[in-house]
């Protein structure tokens, strides 16, 4: 018997969680689709494993203590951008399923922290998510 009485406090525990961490995720839909890129300068470009699909991150400038990127999604017509984020010398891990496209950003939030967000990319259904995943110290680039 109190085998199962944990087994329910277990289950009833871990459901009760469930909607604070679907809650974490902001949900927003990306600019529309554009035919051609705005002039700038290309920084990298992730390719998807079926070859058809890219991110494209583009050279923002600096603004303030920090210099940040555009990033695209592009699908072999359209460009459509998903954000700008924090320009960042490491290129973060690209995921790419079969109905989207996942990667880590970085949104200052001061002069020495930045926020690290997972973003998600679904282009059917025009959704784009994301979530903080941790907060990081930075160094500015002035």
């Amino acid at each position: 018997m109190m085998k199962i009485l944990k087994h329910l406090l277990l289950a009833t525990l871990v459901m009760s969680a469930l909607p604070v961490l679907a809650a974490n995720w902001e949900n927003d839909k990306p600019d529309a689709a554009i035919s051609k890129l705005p002039a700038g300068k290309g920084l990298r470009t992730h390719t998807s494993p079926d070859k058809k699909r890219f991110l494209i991150a583009r050279d923002e400038g600096g603004h303030g203590d920090f210099f940040y990127e555009q990033i695209y999604y592009f699908n072999g017509k359209q460009y459509t951008l998903l954000g700008t984020y924090m320009q960042r010398s490491v290129v973060t891990p690209v995921t790419w399923t079969k109905d989207s496209v996942s990667f880590e950003a970085w949104m200052p939030t001061g002069p020495d922290k930045a926020d690290v967000m997972r973003v998600e990319f679904y282009p059917a259904k025009g959704l784009l998510r994301s979530k903080k995943i941790r907060t990081e110290a930075v160094q500015a680039a002035g």
